[in-house]
């Protein structure tokens, strides 16, 4: 008798092990695209801010073409950087998460 309730302990300590693994691996996923779309809003912020401050030379003052050359240029970083996170996360063969909880 003993021994069975030993053994269903372990089993559920075990289970909850399991669960919370998937939780923290699953987290992991979230943080890691939160990261990524705050790199992509990083960028255009930081070019937005330093042509905002920057007075006396901006170039779209002086040239035509300044500011659709500046959002072209924020565009470019963006799809670049864009390209690079989906290449990071599609370079897995399907979702882990889908493959661990199917064998718990």
């Amino acid at each position: 008798m003993n021994q069975s309730i030993d053994i269903l302990r372990e089993m559920v300590t075990t289970a909850i092990s399991v669960n919370l693994s998937l939780l923290t691996i699953q987290e992991n996923e979230v943080t890691k695209r939160l990261a990524g779309y705050a790199a992509l809003v990083a960028v255009p912020t930081m070019i937005a801010g330093v042509y905002g401050m920057n007075f006396e030379n901006m170039p779209e003052l002086t040239w035509r073409l300044g500011y659709p050359v500046t959002v072209a240029v924020m565009v470019a970083i963006d799809a670049i950087s864009s390209t690079v996170q989906k290449g990071k996360n599609g370079c897995n063969a399907g979702n882990p998460l889908s493959t661990l909880s199917a064998t718990v």
